[in-house]
């Protein structure tokens, strides 16, 4: 399972009960060798990011160089395929000429790369988010509509059908021994 990825996400109010849920699930993942992908944001993004396990598999993508006080490598301006992101953003995201600024253009042309990887050729099989309601909505909409465009499952804990779809996912690993 070496080259499994998911992607946790979801709004920066995420209730807390729901970010110590991201953390316990992010820990149970990357434990039995599922890699993470997720940004630095505040909220679930942290809340994944806090959970992985020790020496886990993570990429967590940033906007700029040290974004948060985060020291991730994988900051836009490193990404090689920045260019072919940004386009990818301007093809499909609903709202980009309605974006306030550059900054939060460049939020999100960094969520191309949670969900599609490095090179943008190696989607992760699944992502997490948590929205209010479990609606398209806020920032993580993007990241969600990404993901419906190359059919990867999504699983948002903002719907009750959505965290139990989840969370029988989430039984088949927590199963091992800790």
């Amino acid at each position: 399972m070496a080259d499994k990825w998911f992607t946790g996400v979801g709004s920066r109010d995420t209730p807390d009960h729901v970010q110590s849920f991201m953390g316990y699930a992010s820990h149970v993942l990357t434990y039995a060798h599922w890699g993470l992908r997720t940004g630095e944001a505040r909220g679930a993004d942290a809340a994944f990011d806090r959970g992985a396990a020790r020496g886990a598999r993570k990429e967590v993508y940033t906007p700029e160089r040290g974004a948060r006080g985060h020291n991730s490598p994988l900051f836009l301006d490193a990404m090689e395929k920045r260019y072919e992101a940004w386009e990818l953003v301007q093809k499909y995201h609903p709202y980009w000429t309605n974006l306030k600024d550059q900054y939060h253009r460049r939020l999100i042309t960094r969520n191309v790369f949670q969900v599609l990887g490095p090179n943008l050729d190696d989607p992760s099989d699944f992502v997490v988010a948590w929205t209010v309601g479990g609606a398209l909505k806020g920032g993580t909409a993007w990241t969600l509509i990404l993901a419906q465009k190359y059919d990867i499952p999504i699983y948002n804990l903002g719907s009750s059908e959505g965290e139990q779809r989840f969370r029988r996912l989430l039984s088949e690993y927590e199963t091992l021994d800790m």
